[in-house]
């Protein structure tokens, strides 16, 4: 059998066996030069047949090279190799091919397994990238993990150390999330927004309670027992809920309200002084300080420093009720306690206050009694006259008491000094008694102090006797001396603050202030007794026996307007019984 025939007989059977079981093969002989191929094999190299085949080598047509690669690996010795090559079909489609080349010792043949594994290969090549983006997609991942969790950490230490307060809340209020500010406000069962705050109630101006609900944020203030917080409610899109941010705003609160009260001090301050301003503005315009008692006690009120009160001051001598008025007190009540104040004795430096039994009587405040507090008005060292006043003050209201009492203590002072220049300018020049213009107003007033508030005085009138007797035996100047006689001797005796006054040539009046009729009584005879029978030794021996006809009435036994009257006519009487004892 020839070689040609050899080789066919048994690769026909080869490649049939191969063929039968869907092998792709190549044999070529030791040259390279391709004698067989299964049809598969064609079919996968897509070549116009076996015979186009032929006519190349092997390594030539799947390597696409001039000498064989494998020349060199498969051999007797080692009959064994693969390998995996990219191929070019003559269409131009790219194929991997996997080649599995051996060598047959039986046959004396190269033979070549193909396999087409270009799906497996793109698969591969799809797995590969598929791996590669995988393991990109995983360092990304991993990256942002990384970086999730930094901004998770940062988010909580921010969370716990953020200076405020942060809670995280549904939309039915239910706390989720809050920090350590709360501590201090709630227990730590706190469950609801509003109990963080130690509340017990939903918060009235809750942005949730709302009918219509908005996301824009909203700030809320709360006044608690230890503090002041500021809420800014921030409403979740996302989420039904709300991010709530606190902050302690107790000492701005407080620097605000140090400010609003500072300007409230200023205001005040200046509207003090308009208050002071017109009241002293009063003090000069007007003559009446009846008006400028009511400013001063009205504005007293209007700062808060009084709620009752009454002034009593004095005129130019003493007894004489310059002024009375109050504020809150009715008058008919005070008639005992300005009965006591002007009988009393003024001394230098002397303080006349006013007892409480002799005070009206103010309602007790919680079970405890209260007492008038009392301030004083002066002039020459003498007390002149007297405030009392309901509630006690404290010393920041005294400071500001004492801007309207210091004007107005002036003011009275003033007035005195006025009423004494007047006094001074209404004495009767021969004896140093007030004239008879001076004793009608101190009259007038006192008639008015007994209808007002029923007061009581008394007159004493005396009428010289031997007036004419000594003028006309001895001359004027003895019945000069005469009169200078008696007016000395009734001023010895009188009160402080009566007075006495001279109104005719040798009449003469005594007006007690305060007095009823036992008081007049016992004055009138102790003038009597002073005066009657006293020895008066002139120049040249002459010696003058002074004596007066005396009459006296009180207002507590007289109608007020007839006192005068019905004392002239005692006098008169007086008068008659001394002419008869000088007939007899």
């Amino acid at each position: 059998m020839t070689e040609v025939s050899y080789y066919s007989s048994h690769l026909s059977e080869l490649i049939a066996i191969l063929e039968e079981i869907g092998i792709a093969a190549i044999f070529s002989k030791h040259c390279h030069n391709i004698i067989g191929a299964t049809s598969h094999a064609i079919s996968i190299i897509e070549c116009n047949g076996l015979e186009a085949l032929k006519q190349f080598a092997c390594h030539n047509f799947l390597e696409q090279k001039e000498a064989c690669s494998l020349t060199s690996r498969v051999t007797p010795s080692r009959p064994h190799t693969v390998r995996k090559v990219a191929f070019k079909t003559q269409s131009g489609v790219e194929k991997q091919l996997h080649l599995r080349c051996f060598y047959s010792l039986k046959l004396g043949l190269n033979v070549t397994i193909l396999k087409d594994i270009s799906k497996e290969v793109m698969l591969l090549n799809h797995v590969a990238i598929a791996k590669k983006e995988l393991e990109a997609k995983s360092i990304l991942l991993q990256h942002k993990e990384e970086k999730n969790n930094l901004a998770q950490q940062q988010f909580t230490a921010f969370w716990d150390h953020f200076p405020g307060g942060l809670a995280a809340i549904d939309s039915d209020l239910t706390v989720t999330r809050t920090n350590n500010f709360f501590a201090g406000f709630s227990k730590n069962d706190a469950r609801k927004c509003f109990e963080l705050l130690g509340l017990s109630a939903q918060c009235p101006s809750c942005p949730l309670s709302q009918t219509t609900q908005s996301f824009n944020s909203t700030v809320i203030g709360h006044r608690l027992t230890a503090c002041n917080l500021s809420e800014i409610f921030i409403p979740t899109q996302n989420h039904p809920g709300a991010l709530l941010i606190f902050k302690d705003i107790t000492k701005e609160v407080g620097l605000i309200e140090k400010i609003r009260q500072h300007l409230a001090t200023i205001q005040q301050q200046k509207d003090i002084l308009a208050d002071l301003a017109e009241l002293m503005t009063a003090m000069q315009k007007t003559s009446n300080p009846e008006k400028v008692a009511q400013s001063f006690l009205s504005y007293l009120n209007k700062w808060g420093l009084i709620d009752q009160a009454f002034l009593i001051i004095e005129g130019g001598r003493k007894g004489h009720l310059n002024l009375m008025e109050t504020y809150q007190v009715p008058e008919n009540i005070l008639t005992d306690t300005i009965d006591y104040y002007l009988r009393q004795r003024p001394e230098k430096g002397k303080v006349i206050l006013i007892p409480n039994d002799r005070m009206p009587l103010l309602p007790a405040v919680d079970g405890q009694e209260r007492e008038w507090e009392q301030v004083f008005f002066w002039a020459d060292d003498f007390q002149i006259g007297v405030m009392a006043f309901t509630p006690e003050i404290n010393a920041e209201k005294h400071a500001m008491f004492k801007l309207f009492y210091e004007p107005l203590r002036a003011f009275f002072n003033n007035i005195h000094l006025s009423s004494r220049l007047k006094e001074m300018a209404n004495k009767d020049g021969l004896t140093g008694l007030y004239n008879k213009y001076y004793f009608e107003n101190a009259l007038s007033q006192e008639k008015e102090k007994a209808n007002r508030y029923g007061i009581p005085f008394s007159l004493i009138v005396m009428d010289a006797n031997g007036l004419k007797k000594a003028n006309d035996t001895f001359g004027h100047l003895a019945g000069d001396a005469l009169i200078k006689g008696i007016a000395h001797a009734v001023t010895q005796t009188c009160r402080a603050d009566d007075v006495a006054a001279r109104i005719g040539g040798d009449e003469f009046c005594v007006l007690l202030p305060n007095a009823g009729s036992s008081t007049c009584k016992s004055l009138a005879e102790r003038i009597a007794n002073n005066v009657n029978g006293h020895r008066l030794e002139l120049q040249q021996g002459i010696t003058l026996i002074l004596s007066i006809s005396i009459g006296y009435a009180s207002s507590d036994t007289t109608s007020v307007e007839v006192v005068l009257e019905e004392a002239d006519k005692k006098m008169y009487a007086d008068k008659q019984k001394f002419y008869q004892e000088q007939k007899a």
